[in-house]
């Protein structure tokens, strides 16, 4: 029964890639004033007494064309929310 449980796991993980290497850390970069001042508006919002869903809205709302990674990166400054991949470094 041992030996069937290990060759199940062998399988999954030779079919989702989970034996593969992560991919390298990503730096964004969020010295730029659009992004700077969405998070500062971010941060206004959560010092304020307001959600964290609001700040990531406010956020949004100003950096919104910028790549998926930067957003996600505004909104772990800005909304004080948690990153939900690896890979990702601000």
């Amino acid at each position: 029964m041992l030996k069937n449980l290990l060759k199940k796991n062998d399988a999954t993980n030779a079919t989702t890639g989970a034996d593969t290497k992560a991919e390298p850390v990503k730096k964004i970069d969020l010295t730029k004033p659009l992004i700077k001042d969405a998070i500062a508006q971010g941060k206004a919002i959560i010092k304020d007494g307001k959600s964290k869903a609001d700040a990531a809205r406010a956020i949004y709302a100003v950096i919104k064309d910028e790549p998926k990674e930067v957003i996600v990166a505004a909104f772990v400054e800005g909304a004080t929310l948690s990153y939900p991949i690896s890979g990702v470094e601000t």
